[in-house]
């Protein structure tokens, strides 16, 4: 067998593996992969004679799918299979050997008979035979020591299922043989990707009094019947996308059942004398032709040249521990080649560099409330990029703690907690208030008053370590506040601020973080009313130009108003007449026509007559002013849509 030289492991569960070895002449080199991993060989597989040969076909055992089976009505029964699978053969021929007697016969089926015996009721079968003398016989099944089906068809299905249910059993491995053709030794390769295991990283940190080292270990696991013997082993993250597809099973197409239309019969039509029929066509022009046939082959199939110069994209990448970036991934290579045992796992190292440190203690709220943690602050100057992974951190001989790591880009630096730093104590209290305007806007006929609302976090750090500590702090960034009298931050993440800061030994330090929230109040100017005007004329929010104009169209809103109310009580006035009119006329037709009740209608009409006067005359009083409402309203508006102002409020 061709052996593995080199293997290639990815994060998202695949592995790349990559074979070479030398064949001579003619030869056929067999392979054995899982059931469940032929789809991905049949989707990868790259085979290539690196020496002028050709693979000129790939063979593989098939996965059987049991469609040879389908039309066989006879199946295998779990339990009590001599019974019942003689209860499928109603109808057939067979010989059998009954208490040492060899009996011929046609099944005609099998009974269950219920007996009685010292034990109880058991069920027993037997089989019904008719035999050649048309006899009908009974047999005791538990008498039957050995059958024979003498229909062949019938007892060639039972071979062909007996057969598929025993490859059934035994399909987890498949068998997949190349055929190397050519002359003389050459060396072939042959890669693919089938799953893996994800490969994992752990580090230690090392902390000595003159530098800091890290150590990497990768984790890597050999799930597979075959050991690796000095492979070149690659350790690949990153996201490439990779999907399974179903390339082993037999795939067959749906084709339409088309049925022979039956026409309707005619007639026999008469000819004309002389009619002829037309030739027909020649159709030499439609042949194949050699050349043609060449010329198609030639576009398929790659030329060995072609298959040598796509051989050298696998040449193997030169030693060394390094990461290499390839796009959105980065790759490990380790130096040295790899050997791991079948089913066996195994570190190897991918790095042991010097990397820049600085010994801080870091505080959070969220991990923490009452002490900092001590932490690492790492740079990654080891020129590697460092996947993710735990890190044990080692000051000296003595163990320090543990932390995690996310994959560390070069050039970055990352903060890396291990401990709680018991002696140092934190406490923390929250305050808030709301500040006197800053900005005063007017703007489309709407005035806005703009406020800072401030959130005050005193944090007070107690040092008892006995040495200075250089502590981060690490404050949440709250959405659409702004720090406000706070020191610049050490760091600023999507939603923390770093501060860094030291306390002395034996000190207590109370250190402040502010923001501030902007808040503004808007109203139309035209409902203002005095008391704002004033008060922000007093506080002076207001210029002199705008004062006049806000009292002026307060002065308009108080007469629009005024005009509105006479409005209303005109309208009153209107309702009133109207319902005494309607009681004058109901009274008007309860009169009737006596010389004493002529003359009370005489005067109900009068009164009628000038009641309908005093309507028209309030009438026309609500038009006027109605129409004196729009033009004081018009006038009010188009005075305060013209005005626009940003005016900064003077704090002093």
């Amino acid at each position: 067998m061709i052996p593995i030289k080199r293997v290639v492991l990815f994060k998202h569960g695949v592995g790349y593996f990559e074979r070479r070895g030398k064949v001579s002449g003619n030869a056929d080199v067999s392979f054995e992969f899982k059931h469940d991993q032929m789809n991905d060989v049949l989707k990868t597989l790259t085979a290539l004679d690196l020496s002028g040969g050709a693979i000129s076909s790939i063979a593989y055992d098939a996965k059987d799918d049991g469609r040879d089976v389908q039309g066989i009505s006879l199946h295998i029964p779990q339990d009590e299979a001599l019974s019942g699978l003689l209860a499928q053969l109603g109808g057939a021929r067979i010989e059998l050997i009954v208490a040492g007697e060899k009996i011929e016969g046609v099944v005609l089926g099998i009974e269950r008979v219920a007996t009685q015996n010292k034990d109880g009721v058991t069920d027993r079968s037997f089989i019904s035979l008719l035999q050649k003398d048309r006899a009908l016989s009974r047999y005791d099944i538990a008498d039957v020591s050995w059958f024979n089906v003498l229909d062949d068809e019938l007892r060639d299905d039972l071979k062909r299922l007996l057969e598929y249910q025993q490859r059934s059993q035994h399909s987890e491995r498949k068998r997949l043989s190349l055929a190397a053709r050519g002359s003389g030794e050459r060396e072939l390769l042959i890669s693919y990707l089938v799953e893996a295991p994800v490969w994992k990283t752990s580090y230690r940190v090392l902390i000595g009094e003159d530098e800091t080292r890290i150590q990497g270990w990768a984790m890597i696991d050999n799930t597979s019947d075959e050991d690796w013997e000095d492979v070149n082993v690659s350790l690949v993250a990153g996201l490439p996308i990779s999907f399974r597809h179903n390339l082993y099973s037999p795939r067959y197409a749906q084709r339409p059942e088309v049925a022979v239309k039956q026409g309707v019969g005619y007639d026999a039509p008469l000819v004309a004398a002389g009619a002829e029929l037309e030739e027909e066509e020649s159709w030499e022009g439609a042949e194949l032709r050699d050349s043609g046939a060449e010329a198609l082959m030639s576009k398929v199939a790659p030329s060995p040249a072609r298959m040598r110069e796509k051989a050298a994209h696998f040449d193997q990448p030169k030693p060394g521990t390094a990461t290499e970036e390839r796009g959105a991934l980065f790759e490990y290579s380790i130096s040295d080649p790899v050997s791991v045992k079948s089913r066996q796992s195994a570190l190897v190292p991918i790095l042991f560099e010097p990397i820049h440190v600085e010994k801080v203690v870091l505080y959070s709220r969220g991990i923490r409330d009452a002490n900092p943690l001590n932490a690492l602050l790492l740079k990654n100057d080891t020129g590697l990029v460092l996947e993710g992974g735990p890190v044990t951190l080692l000051n000296g001989a003595d163990y320090a703690g543990e932390s995690m790591l996310e994959v560390f880009n070069k050039g970055e630096q990352r903060l890396l907690p291990y401990a709680v730093e018991l002696r140092c104590k934190v406490t923390h209290h929250l305050d808030s208030e709301s500040r006197d305007p800053y900005l005063l806007r007017i703007h489309k006929g709407r005035i806005s008053l703009h406020a800072w609302h401030v959130q005050i976090r005193t944090y007070y750090f107690d040092n008892s370590v006995g040495e200075m500590l250089d502590v981060i702090l690490e404050h949440p960034r709250m959405l659409a506040f702004d720090l406000v009298d706070t020191p610049e931050p050490f760091e600023e993440l999507e939603d923390i601020y770093r501060f860094r800061f030291n306390v002395e030994a034996g000190q207590k330090l109370k250190f402040t973080v502010s923001q501030r929230e902007e808040q503004s109040e808007a109203r139309d100017l035209s409902t203002l009313d005095s008391y704002w005007v004033e008060e922000w004329n007093r506080k002076g929010y207001l210029s002199p130009e705008i004062t006049g104009a806000l009292r002026l169209s307060i002065a308009r809103t108080h007469e629009i108003r005024q005009l509105e109310s006479d409005v209303s009580e005109r309208g009153s006035q209107i309702q009133q007449i109207a319902a005494d009119q309607k009681r004058l006329r109901e009274n008007l037709q309860a009169l009737g026509e006596s010389s004493g009740e002529k003359g009370l209608r005489d005067r109900y009409v009068k009164a009628l007559g000038e009641s309908e006067d005093r309507v028209d005359a309030q009438r026309k009083a609500v038009d006027e002013m109605r129409a004196k409402i729009e033009e004081l309203t018009a006038l009010r508006d188009s005075d305060l849509a013209k005005l626009d102002s940003e005016r900064e409020i003077d704090k002093s």
